[in-house]
């Protein structure tokens, strides 16, 4: 099936077809309208495309990644219907959408195997992330100086969403520093492959105003998100020790850069500053707990699941179950407890053991030639990712495992442990 080709940069073009189109309408949804009409409508074109088109290549990917998080949903379904579970209903309800959201990332990936569609993706998702910052600037300006940028900014044509009727400004976030890995990326391979030095500007430049505009959202793990991938990244990326140690200061002083002018800009302090405080106090001090904060909310929500945990320490509650165990009336904020409480030890094994097969992949890779750039930037998002879920709940989170499956895909790209199924 061939497409028109759509004029992309000076020197090159890339063929768009109706399944690209649908790939691309999907990352518009759940970037501007997740859980609406129009996410609905872009997930049965994405999946209807996609079997005609597992149909005519007759060929389907799989690796250990994969497989592990089939067999997480396949062992939270047991238990469910073993009666294991405390809280059935919500359970298979939860277990539907993980369900839904597997099947609809495997086929994604099965495209994004291709390294030109991986870097289709990341153009499209950059663009669209432009769009939303424009978007989310038009319906609710003053949200950037009231600390939390988008928040009040409602969806497209007014629908109603997966957070309701409004964006969250976390959610926002997440977007925006995804982006930013994105352009990061980019950035590199245009250098590396001898392309025109306006387009290696280009990214920085896009790389720069997403992490402003992730900042001014007021999210701490931004702010900690886009630092640990800098210094990660940069460092795996030099060669030779001194050129760590010149990348890993040259990091380390452009945050502290970063860090005075939140702390001492007025403009930023009220946006990121006071947050980034509240964050360094509760954790460097005994008392920093006592600022109003949500720390305060998730340390309490973190002490619950653990005590949760080791009453149902092998099979777990089931999903979803510590929304209905918490006083809060909300799930935990933290994808280690969220795991542990609702599939116990087993269902952590089968999730984390598909994440820890795709960081050694990631590592291997580094030392080939071909894969490295991409290698060190999945396994850096890798790295951020996890550390961060001690404060977000990734298994259902669309935009997460958007990264993730294509990070498998890409493993399976470099031909590291999967095996290719042809019919």
């Amino acid at each position: 099936m061939t497409g028109t080709a759509v004029k992309l940069t000076n020197d090159r073009t890339l063929k768009w077809t109706l399944y690209d189109f649908a790939v691309g309408f999907y990352l518009f949804t759940i970037i501007l309208a997740d859980g609406t009409i129009l996410f609905d409508l872009s997930v049965v074109l994405l999946v209807g495309l996609g079997v005609l088109r597992l149909l005519s290549t007759r060929r389907f990917s799989l690796n250990l990644f994969m497989g592990m998080m089939a067999l997480f949903i396949v062992y939270n379904a047991i238990i469910i219907f073993a009666g294991v579970v405390e809280f059935p209903e919500v359970s298979t309800k939860r277990l539907i959408t993980v369900g839904f959201n597997f099947v609809v990332n495997i086929l994604l990936a099965q495209y994004l195997i291709e390294e030109s569609n991986r870097k289709k993706c990341m153009r499209c998702f950059i663009a669209l992330a432009m769009i939303c910052i424009v978007y989310i600037l038009a319906f609710s300006w003053r949200s950037l100086f009231q600390g939390r940028f988008g928040v009040g900014t409602p969806y497209l044509f007014g629908l109603r969403g997966a957070n309701g009727d409004f964006f969250l400004s976390n959610y926002v976030c997440r977007i925006l520093y995804t982006a930013f890995v994105f352009c990061i990326y980019l950035r590199w391979n245009v250098s590396e492959n001898n392309k025109s030095v306006k387009q290696a500007r280009k990214y920085l430049f896009l790389a720069l105003i997403f992490a402003f505009f992730s900042a001014m959202t007021g999210s701490r793990a931004g702010i900690i998100f886009i630092a640990m991938f800098l210094v990660l990244s940069y460092v795996m990326k030099s060669r030779s020790f001194e050129s760590k140690l010149k990348y890993l200061v040259i990091t380390v002083m452009v945050l502290g850069i970063v860090y005075l002018a939140i702390m001492y800009i007025p403009a930023l302090y009220n946006v990121v500053g006071r947050r980034l405080e509240i964050l360094l106090n509760g954790v460097l001090s005994d008392d920093g707990y006592a600022y109003r904060s949500t720390a305060y909310f998730r340390d309490n929500m973190r002490n619950l699941g653990r005590k949760w945990f080791l009453e149902r320490p092998i099979f777990g509650w089931g999903l979803d179950a510590f929304t209905q165990l918490s006083p809060y009336e909300t799930y935990s904020h933290n994808n280690f407890i969220e795991i542990l409480v609702s599939s116990g030890i087993v269902g952590f094994l089968f999730y984390y053991g598909g994440i820890a097969f795709l960081f050694m992949k990631c590592s291997a890779a580094r030392k080939n030639e071909r894969s490295r750039t991409e290698a060190i930037v999945f396994f850096s998002f890798l790295a951020a990712a996890v550390f961060m879920n001690v404060a977000h709940v990734d298994y259902v989170s669309r935009d997460s495992l958007f990264l993730f499956y294509m990070t498998a895909a890409a493993v399976a790209d470099w031909g590291k442990g999967g095996v290719i199924l042809k019919y």
